[in-house]
């Protein structure tokens, strides 16, 4: 039996994405998925919780401190939340974007040319960016201070630079992917290690052993997390209020991010795990908690894109044995095998029919891998042979429906 209800994955990790200019780090998880609404949890003391109109075609979301950025499939971003120093206002033009970060009162974006362009505070030249400002391929935004990853896979980094969080360990080279925190910073490796620079006063910057195996990283106030190959996170960094905590089963994640002092976890059936510093509901994803594609934590908040499916499930269906000889009247086991598939909101139903030409023989039928007894026995004067057809609906989450059937036959006589 094969029934699939969740989302077939279309990306691996921010780590992958790296490598082809559509990433949003520092807990800002850009991802290439179907556009999607936004869903917002937690504080909303600025704000953050009234959504940009129309809340559609959503393809990536970063959070800060006290503000969002949503990037559109058409490539301009939507920003809402604090504005005191301007992080909510995307200068002109607002178009051709690829990716986004969120800091503490900046904001940051990755244009189609591989040039970034950064808006709000500047109090430490957090956006003031380095030139040749060209070939960058990830951004991450900071408390106050800014990174960007080069697509000959080295780190360039500017603005507060108090605990060291702007000076790249040597050698600066082979980096897939960055995030930035408060006042530290962390660089994921081609050959799956971490390395991490800057403040350290919670050991956020001792990355645990073994040091391997991670695809994606994520930055914190003064915690780190990394996500390994086998879809465990790893957390490390001040534990305080439970933020590197990460709820049992710690298995099947395919997207982590970091807030403050909270973390989330996406799985691979695209439902959101939380836990951390939990005041204000950050860690409470809102239900239907389903369909999850893309995550981003806040200051005391979190975002999630839930992807919009318009596509009906795939389905295939077959029956063994699919022709009933001899014709002696017996009732024959047959087995109906097939699967359903939905890629984005999961299968709701199966409705399994039964048709017999003659009208005789309806059997049930519930689920792919079950048997129904038919009657190998057809009217002698039937050229044509007995016919049974046996079709099967699937409705998905989103109401969408797609039917497909197969066929049994009692043939006139012995042919094959």
């Amino acid at each position: 039996m094969h029934r699939k209800t969740g989302k077939k994955i279309v990306y691996l990790s921010v780590a992958f994405l790296s490598f082809l200019g559509f990433v949003g780090l520092t807990g800002d998880v850009a991802s290439i998925i179907p556009s999607g609404k936004i869903k917002l949890w937690g504080d909303d003391s600025f704000y953050q919780s009234i959504l940009p109109l129309p809340n559609e075609n959503f393809i990536a979301i970063a959070a800060g401190s006290y503000h969002n950025l949503g990037l559109r499939s058409n490539g301009t971003i939507a920003a809402w939340g604090e504005n005191f120093f301007g992080e909510g206002n995307p200068p002109s033009p607002n178009e051709d974007f690829i990716a986004i970060s969120a800091g503490n009162g900046h904001s940051m974006g990755l244009k189609s040319n591989h040039s970034i362009v950064a808006w709000g505070g500047n109090q430490s030249g957090q956006c003031n960016v380095p030139l040749p400002n060209e070939n960058f391929i990830a951004i991450a935004a900071g408390l106050r201070h800014s990174l960007g990853l080069k697509n000959g896979g080295t780190i360039v980094a500017w603005g507060l630079n108090y605990s060291g969080q702007c000076k790249v360990p040597s050698p600066n080279e082979r980096f897939i992917a960055i995030a930035a925190g408060h006042y530290h910073s962390l660089g994921l490796k081609d050959n799956g290690t971490i390395v991490a620079w800057g403040g350290n006063g919670s050991n956020q910057c001792n990355v645990p052993s073994p040091n391997q195996g991670f695809i994606a990283i994520a930055a914190g106030f003064d915690n780190s997390l990394g996500l390994k190959s086998d879809g465990s996170v790893v957390a490390w960094g001040s534990d305080y209020y439970g933020q590197c905590k990460v709820p049992f089963p710690n298995e099947n994640f395919i997207a982590i991010a970091a807030g403050d002092i909270h973390g989330l976890g996406l799985k691979s059936d695209h439902t959101v795990v939380g836990w951390g510093y939990n005041v204000f509901g950050q860690c409470n994803t809102p239900l239907p908690n389903k369909n999850f594609m893309a995550i981003a934590a806040g200051g005391y908040h979190s975002v999630g894109i839930v992807g919009e499916d318009f596509t009906p499930p795939v389905i295939s269906i077959t029956a063994t044995p699919s022709i009933l000889w001899p014709a002696n009247k017996k009732m024959v086991a047959v087995k109906i095998q097939g699967s359903a598939i939905d890629n984005i909101s999961g299968i709701a139903s199966l409705t399994f029919k039964v048709k017999d030409e003659y009208g005789k023989v309806e059997p049930r039928l519930s689920d792919f891998g079950s048997f129904i007894q038919l009657e190998a026995w057809r009217n002698g004067n039937d050229m044509d042979g007995r016919l049974y057809t046996i079709t099967v609906t699937a409705r998905d989450m989103a109401g969408n429906e797609s039917t497909a059937s197969t066929t049994v036959l009692v043939p006139h006589d012995e042919r094959k």
